[in-house]
């Protein structure tokens, strides 16, 4: 038997040779098959997560950017209002205390007023009293009120019976006690031309001091016990 020898050419090699999977392109095939859904996971989410952290960021940025210019404008327009109406109430105010002052003073032109007009009538009536020249009669020396003092009474004399200020005549006419001139401490309107006056004179009252006027010894209390009774 003789050997045949076929001459082909590298072209013929390479055309003839035919692709058969191995146990490794199985593997290899099963594993990128796995894998896919993860990609295709990790595609979807990023975006998603990236357009997150933006929307956050951008609202972070919006909410502390200025305000915009009609917010401006409103909150300028907000405090001239409230700087109107603070600058109504200091003026509110301003006047308030401008009344009160006026009130003030008029209250004390009219208390001058009256000083003035009450000084005048005392002195209109001091001078009729003294034309009419009252006086104090019928004194009386009464009883004591308290240690060193004793009461005194009188009644008012000239006095007209149409006189309309009985009680201030009798308040300020004075009257003569141990050489000392006292005022009324009372005054009692008993009717058209009676007064009656009281003074309470603590000068020179010796009655009404209280003393011991004498006293008797009646011996000894028992004997030889050192003590003496005394009856006053």
């Amino acid at each position: 038997m003789g050997l045949n020898y076929q001459s082909t050419s590298e072209w013929d090699c390479v055309s003839e040779v035919t692709y058969v999977p191995s146990e490794m392109d199985a593997l290899k095939g099963s594993g990128s098959t796995r894998r896919m859904p993860t990609r295709f996971w990790v595609l979807m989410v990023v975006p998603i997560v990236a357009l997150l952290i933006l929307f956050e960021t951008s609202s972070h940025v919006v909410n502390q950017c200025p305000l915009s210019y009609e917010g401006r404008d409103r909150m300028r327009r907000e405090w001239q209002k409230e700087v109107s109406a603070q600058e109504q109430l200091r003026h509110e105010w301003q006047r308030e205390k401008v009344d009160q002052e006026n009130l003030r003073m008029e209250w004390k032109r009219e208390a001058e007023e009256h000083d003035r007009l009450e000084r005048e009538r005392r002195d209109q009536e001091k001078h009729e009293r003294q034309k009419m020249d009252m006086f104090w009669d019928r004194v009386e020396a009464r009883y004591c009120t308290t240690y060193a003092t004793r009461e005194y009474t009188a009644s008012l004399a000239n006095l007209p019976v149409d006189y309309p200020h009985r009680i201030d005549a009798c308040k300020e006419t004075s009257l003569e006690i141990h050489g000392k001139s006292y005022f009324p401490t009372h005054c009692e309107d008993q009717g058209p031309g009676a007064v009656i006056g009281r003074w309470e004179v603590n000068h020179n009252e010796p009655d009404c001091v209280t003393y011991w006027s004498w006293f008797k010894d009646k011996g000894c209390t028992a004997e030889r016990s050192g003590k003496r009774v005394d009856f006053h």
